[in-house]
């Protein structure tokens, strides 16, 4: 009997621990399936086993959360673009998807919904490549699905090969996971998990009801319970370890400060005479050669020699006959490196660089964008105007199924804490939206942006045929919302229109204005009863006017007249044509100090009558809070004006008037700053940057434009249009006859993105022995593989034995990554927080000088230790350009006298990954 017991016990305990293995298992996936979403942690805060959600509280009295406020949004807006790849067998294919059916299906997808793609159609592409277009379906991608697509795109390829499926198939879902997941990287992702597992266990693993419930009977359950909880923490802490070290890294990927790969000039042909006209006559010939065909397909005309592009001016008895070169566009990516460099060492040394470029365009992500230049543009933004998507039907952000306003809000917070740091004291920051997020955007600003003051906000008219529609009210204008950055931004006036200031006919040693009645009209502050003392007699003899002795009264609250008129004086008072007693425009004592600037005269009643100088406000009027000017018609001065400067319609979808676009800006402070600099992160068309050059030319300003754009749309539109503008302002059918336009100097960029940093890591990076180390900690074991691949790729101290020659895998539309050289020398100003004043290159290598945010003078002397006599260069520079700060590569080589003063290259680029 009792061996037959301790069998049983054996068993029940064999049993027992299988059910509790079960059940952490169980547990495990339960707790960390509820929080992963199809590439995403998205940490849904449960509180017990009925699903409420908890929220973490400020303590404040009101408050503002979503779903996603803790994680980065990360999609960048190049998703449903064609995706090029090449197969190992040298195989194009394009992967495309169709768009009515993309547009559809986005329009349908409800909270929660799923989509799918589908085989369309494989048609013949440019080349040899193949075409395969997918339609994009409500419903769940299945594996059925996606391999009808792969032996289809076998058998139009002809690759039938086992080693070829699985390829297809791996580019295949390259494709459906840069659509459908990562929209997010979290920010404190353990500290989320392990406050969750928390609540987990207290509230589901340790259920307290049925422990309760069991307290009278003899069972092991408590104790048990207890013992699956702690293997539940302790594992569920393990794989949270695990997990965190995964998306720190991410994060710490997303927030490196991007390099740049590639940077242009683009200037004017005017704007080169100014700075370096012996340089341009030494090359026009070579520029009109290379530039004449791109100034034709501007449609600025044809110029096919250097004396078409002077502009003869014939003098007069006053002034002698002059010609100055045309406002025709010079882009140096029409030329090759050596001709920029030698263009930007003929201007650098006339004149500082940034100080007299009109602009900059940067191609990038608008996150990577503001946190990659932050510590250059730091203070320095008067103005910042955001037109950001309104994620409305016509035109939703790309979002998570079921996180659509999450999604949103997460782009715009991150990007508003960025700008935060851009503006200057007094500066201004505009954005615009719709109805559709207007409530959530005011929300988030008053969270996000706490500490700026709220100035107001404006109706704009931008649609005044009203948005059509079958039901409810046509919608035919947009918010404009103004915040400013402390307590010293004011909103600045608007200038009167030309029929305001036609009224002013008169003329006097003051200036302009025109006679109103000198007795007030309007509402109940204009009666006698609200302001006794403006109530008081005027008497008039022909065309002299006297004000008689009088004294205030305080017990009848009345004047009591001293002095009777004379026989020949009327008497008049502020009394309307309805015996109303109103009153006059002054109290006594200001009347008798401007008494020459009133008068007497009929009124439109035939009655004499007292009327006053009334002056323009110079200052402008303040800006109402509904503007509808005809100019801030979308369509007519947004659409319809690209098409007069493209020749063709739809080439941008929904573009800004450029007209409320400038008043925006005017009244954000660059009507009376017009030096001003205006920041725009979601550029679009250009819109802002045309708004900057229309303003500069109506006054002679010298404001200047830093635009972000993303898309690819910004070399077809975007530096196209800032082309086209500042070369000319009228345009008819995509071409003008009169180069009128002010010119430009603009600087053109774009930066490495965080799809090429992931691109780039995900070579086999060398370890050397730190491969073979040995962590009894997974999680460090990993971190440390993880971080040492990407210092050894971005911090290396070989990589900067030249300013030339680096190179990194840019992720271009998809497909196969290749090599592109990086730009270290203009990456390195956003690193510095400088002001670039001077760039040339020389055999041994090339020279940066500037400022840095402090007021230091800084010298770059950026040298390729590849050259001879590197050092004799070094020494004959920093003789020739001595500096507070002065910064070489590989300094600890050098071995002459004061090489102690170097400061590393190097060090500077392991800045990328400072902690945000």
């Amino acid at each position: 009997m009792a061996e037959y017991q301790s069998r049983v016990a054996a068993q029940t305990s064999q049993q027992t621990a299988q059910q509790d293995r079960a059940e952490v298992l169980n547990r495990l996936y339960q707790f960390f399936a509820r929080h992963y979403q199809d590439g995403d942690f998205i940490v849904e805060r449960r509180y017990g086993k009925n699903g409420a959600r908890y929220v973490k509280s400020t303590g404040e009295d009101t408050e503002f959360h979503w779903a996603t406020e803790d994680m980065y949004y990360i999609k960048s807006g190049d998703i449903f673009t064609d995706f090029p790849v090449t197969l190992a067998s040298g195989q194009r294919i394009v992967f495309s998807v169709e768009p009515s059916s993309l547009q559809a299906t986005r329009a349908a997808l409800k909270p929660n919904d799923k989509a799918h793609y589908a085989l369309d159609s494989i048609t013949s592409a440019e080349g040899d490549a193949l075409q395969v277009r997918l339609l994009y379906l409500k419903g769940a991608q299945t594996e059925k699905q996606k391999e009808d697509i792969v032996r289809a795109v076998q058998q139009a390829s002809h690759s039938t090969s086992a080693e070829a499926g699985l390829e297809i198939r791996r580019w295949l879902q390259r494709l459906l996971a840069r659509n459908q997941s990562d929209f997010f990287i979290h920010k404190r992702l353990k500290e989320a998990l392990s406050a969750d597992l928390d609540i987990f266990l207290k509230t589901e693993v340790l259920d307290v009801d049925q422990l309760l419930a069991n307290h009278a009977t003899a069972t092991d359950l408590p104790q048990r319970a207890l013992k699956v909880a702690r293997i539940v923490r302790d594992i569920g802490m393990q794989i949270i370890d695990f997990l965190a070290t995964l998306e720190d890294f991410q994060k710490a990927l997303w927030e490196k400060k991007k390099l740049v790969f590639a940077t242009r000039y683009v200037i004017t042909l005017d704007r080169l005479e100014r700075y370096c006209p012996h340089w341009l006559a030494q090359n026009i010939n070579h520029i009109v050669q290379r530039q004449r065909a791109e100034w034709q397909t501007l449609g600025l005309g044809d110029y096919p020699q250097a004396s078409a592009c002077i502009r003869q001016t014939e003098g007069d008895l006053a002034t002698p006959a002059s010609q100055r070169y045309l406002p025709l566009p010079l882009d140096t990516q029409n030329f090759d490196s050596a001709f920029q460099w030698a263009m930007l060492e003929a201007i650098t040394a006339a004149a500082p660089l940034d100080d007299n470029l009109d602009g900059i365009v940067i191609q990038s992500d608008n996150w990577q964008a503001l946190n990659s230049i932050v510590n250059r543009y730091k203070n320095e933004v008067n103005c910042i105007y955001t037109d950001p998507p309104y994620n409305s039907d016509a035109g939703p952000i790309s979002y998570k199924n079921g996180y659509r306003h999450a999604s949103w809000l997460t782009l715009i917070q991150d990007r508003l804490r960025l700008t935060k740091n851009f503006l200057i004291d007094s500066g201004i920051h505009c954005i615009t939206i719709d109805d559709y997020e207007a409530h959530r955007l005011r929300n988030l600003a008053e969270t996000t942006i706490s500490e700026y003051n709220f100035l107001g906000v404006a109706l704009i008219k931008n649609n005044p045929a009203g948005r059509t529609g079958t039901t409810g009210f046509s919608a035919c204008h947009e918010y404009a919302y103004f915040y400013g950055m402390s307590n010293t931004a004011q909103i600045d006036r608007l200038e009167h229109s030309e029929a305001q200031k036609s009224r002013y006919k008169e003329k006097d040693e003051i200036g302009f204005f025109e006679w109103t009645n000198f007795r007030k009209h309007g509402g109940l502050n204009t009666y006698k009863t609200t302001r006794p003392r403006q109530f008081y007699p005027i008497y008039v003899n022909g065309k002299s006017i006297r004000i008689p002795e009088m004294n205030w009264d305080n017990l009848s609250r009345q004047y009591k007249i001293n002095e009777p008129p004379l026989e020949n004086e009327e008497v008049l008072l502020p009394i309307d044509e309805k015996g109303n007693e109103r009153i006059w425009d002054f109290v006594v004592d200001t009347a008798k100090e401007n008494i020459s600037h009133l008068k007497v005269k009929k009124d439109s009643r035939g009655e004499t009558a007292i009327y006053r100088k009334w002056r323009i406000n110079e200052d402008g009027l303040l800006p109402q809070t509904w503007w509808e000017k005809k100019q801030y018609s979308a369509a007519e001065y947004g659409t319809n004006l690209l098409t007069k400067l493209f020749g063709s319609s739809h080439i941008f979808m929904f573009p800004k008037s450029v007209y409320a676009v400038a008043d925006c800006l005017k009244v954000s402070g660059l009507r009376s700053d017009q030096s001003g600099l205006v920041l725009d992160f979601f550029a679009g068309s250009g819109t802002t940057g045309h708004a900057v050059i229309k303003l500069n030319k109506q006054d002679a300003g010298n404001r200047k434009f830093l635009l972000v754009e993303a898309n690819q749309y910004i070399d077809q539109v975007t530096i196209p249009r800032l082309k086209k503008v500042s070369a000319a302002s009228d345009w008819l059918g995509g071409k003008t006859d009169k180069l009128d336009g002010i010119g430009i100097f603009m600087r053109v960029q774009q930066l490495e993105q965080y799809e090429d940093t992931l691109e780039n890591l995900d070579s086999d990076l060398p370890q050397g022995d730190s491969a073979d180390l040995l962590f009894q900690d997974p999680a460090f074991a990993l971190r440390y593989r993880l971080d040492s691949s990407a210092h050894a790729l971005y911090c290396a101290v070989e990589r900067f034995a030249s300013p030339f020659g680096y190179q990194l895998k840019r992720a271009v539309g998809g497909g196969q990554a290749q090599l592109h050289n990086v730009d270290l020398l203009e990456s390195m100003p956003y690193l510095l927080g400088l002001q670039v004043s001077r760039l040339y290159r020389q055999d041994q290598g090339a020279v940066l000088l500037g400022h840095n945010r402090q007021g230091q003078s800084v010298a770059v002397f950026f040298r390729d230790c590849a050259m001879p006599d590197t050092a004799q260069w070094l020494q004959t520079k920093l003789a020739q350009h001595p500096a507070d700060r002065v910064y070489t590569n590989d300094p600890a080589s050098l071995s002459f006298q004061g090489c102690e003063q170097f400061e590393a290259i190097e060090g500077i680029f392991a800045q990328q990954f400072e902690k945000h």
